[in-house]
């Protein structure tokens, strides 16, 4: 009980016609938390995220493909 994982998928689907928006794309994260039994408002989470982007093409609006990967590492202690 002390360590737990979370998976989740995201789709992000943005105005093709409006310039200034980005591109779509779906995410998808991992999240692993690790918490303390002597310490329990301490807890120790790490995320690794990946975007898929889209590249498209509206008219004359050209969106470039904005795939990233993301990793971090957290120590929260709740007050």
């Amino acid at each position: 009980k002390s360590t737990t994982a979370t998976i989740k998928y995201a789709i992000q689907d943005f105005d093709d016609k409006k310039l200034g928006v980005p591109s779509d794309n779906d995410i998808i994260t991992l999240d692993v938390i690790k918490r303390f039994e002597t310490k329990p408002n301490l807890y120790l989470k790490f995320r690794f995220a990946h975007s898929f982007g889209k590249s498209i093409t509206y008219g004359t609006i050209a969106k470039p493909e904005n795939s990233y990967s993301e990793g971090r590492l957290e120590l929260n202690y709740l007050f």
